[in-house]
């Protein structure tokens, strides 16, 4: 009987257990709103550092062959009108945003540098607001 007694003193009631599990997965729920919430934050910045990098291709292509490129594959890619072309970037292709898509570009053909890169932002749609909204980068001389 004793050892009864000992047993039921060392154990958690399920109550107990119920209340820590119930304290455990509200402070799980708050840490994952927040993490989820950076980590968009810094899918956003990583999409401005790509761009800002094709960028600064966009302006050396253009410094070595007076133009800017009709599409960014012409940045990895031979367009065939370019005499004396190399790669403008390390890559073998262009990236995609943190979200998986392509980045749009638009070069401006009336201007020796204008140029526009977009990136759709996670709702992977054109427009939205705050986390789902378009992240673009332009340049203009």
């Amino acid at each position: 009987m004793k050892n009864r007694k000992r047993a039921r003193r060392n154990a958690f009631s399920l109550v107990e257990l119920v209340i820590v599990i119930g304290i455990m997965a509200t402070l799980a729920a708050i840490v994952g709103v927040n993490v989820i919430k950076h980590a968009d934050e810094a899918k956003v910045a990583a999409a401005g550092t790509q761009m800002a990098n094709l960028k600064t291709a966009i302006i050396g292509f253009n410094s070595k062959y007076g133009k800017v490129p009709e599409r960014l594959d012409d940045l990895v890619t031979n367009p065939g009108n370019v005499k004396n072309w190399s790669a403008a970037l390390d890559t073998q292709s262009i990236p995609k945003d943190p979200w998986g898509n392509d980045y749009i570009y638009e070069s401006k053909a009336n201007t020796n540098l204008g140029f526009e890169i977009t990136s759709l932002g996670r709702g992977g749609l054109p427009g939205g607001e705050g986390l789902e909204a378009d992240i673009k980068l332009s340049e203009t001389k």
